[in-house]
């Protein structure tokens, strides 16, 4: 398997290779920072711009928060389709050939070939049974449900805000940042969804040459992984289509509308102007 990065949001755990880790945790606090600073050009006579600002920020911390805590739920759910005898046996017998071979010590059983979130705070990759899934489930669910709670609200509130004309200019300059954000980082989270996805079929066609080990335990562990990183891709996508119509200019926006047009399919710049001829009497 890849050796994935421990992220440090509950549920993506492993989730993404070191380098693309870090690069959307940065991703993340540098829309946070953008955020806490945007809106300094707009008139801000209510003085609403302090309070736009914290919306803004706890919006984008909740929703990712929310959709790697959901992740790792549905990770940890779908890894129930893996015999966890059968792996843990698996594993048991690849740490003995190694010890063998003096090529590794017994303390790293598992380490090659554990599940993107096997080494969070519940480790289910070499459970027998499957206490450490639903324990998993239940902590990752609880997160994301509060988060997504707060975010609700937070969401509201937000809406309140922006029905006010002297502070709609403000809150939609604060949250077109916001939406720019979540573009951004939606956008890198599709593309390592995806990538994971394409690997975890691979482990579905071709287990023994994918991560090796008995065909029956990786290609359970490749459907696991299809499911659950398909999920996160398809709300990966869904974030951003309804973040970029959101943050998109107006003018952007006036041009993927249709023009108008005359009853005989003419654009407006060819209809005839009525004649006019010089005044008789």
């Amino acid at each position: 398997m890849l050796d994935y990065y421990y992220a440090s949001f509950p549920g993506a755990s492993r989730l993404l290779p070191s380098e693309l880790g870090l690069f959307v945790m940065a991703a993340i606090v540098v829309g946070i920072a953008f955020t806490l600073a945007s809106g300094r050009s707009v008139d801000d006579p209510s003085q609403a711009r302090s309070v736009a600002r914290y919306l803004g920020a706890i919006t984008i911390l909740t929703l990712f928060v929310t959709l790697f805590a959901a992740f790792g739920a549905v990770n940890a759910l779908s890894d129930l389709l893996v015999n966890h005898r059968d792996r843990a046996r698996d594993l048991e017998s690849q740490a003995q050939a190694a010890l063998e071979d003096d090529f590794v010590s017994y303390s790293s059983l598992g380490e090659g070939s554990s599940l993107p979130l096997a080494d969070g705070i519940f480790d289910f990759s070499t459970e027998r049974n499957n206490d450490a899934n639903f324990a998993f489930a239940v902590a990752s669910g609880l997160v994301a449900l509060t988060t997504g709670a707060v975010l609700v609200v937070h969401l509201r509130w937000r809406r309140r805000l922006g029905e006010h004309d002297d502070t709609a200019p403000v809150t939609d300059a604060v949250f077109r940042t916001v939406s720019l954000t979540v573009c951004f980082v939606t956008a890198l989270v599709a593309a390592i969804a995806l990538t994971s996805l394409g690997f975890a079929v691979f482990e579905i066609v071709a287990p023994g040459v994918a991560i090796g080990g008995k065909s029956s335990v990786v290609r359970a562990e490749g459907i696991s992984e299809a499911i659950s990183f398909g999920l996160l891709l398809v709300a990966a996508i869904v974030l951003f289509v309804v973040a970029w119509r959101r943050a998109r200019p107006a003018a952007l926006a006036r041009r993927s509308e249709p023009s108008p047009t005359s009853d005989d399919g003419s654009p407006p710049s060819q209809l005839s102007a009525p004649a006019t001829g010089p005044a008789t009497t």
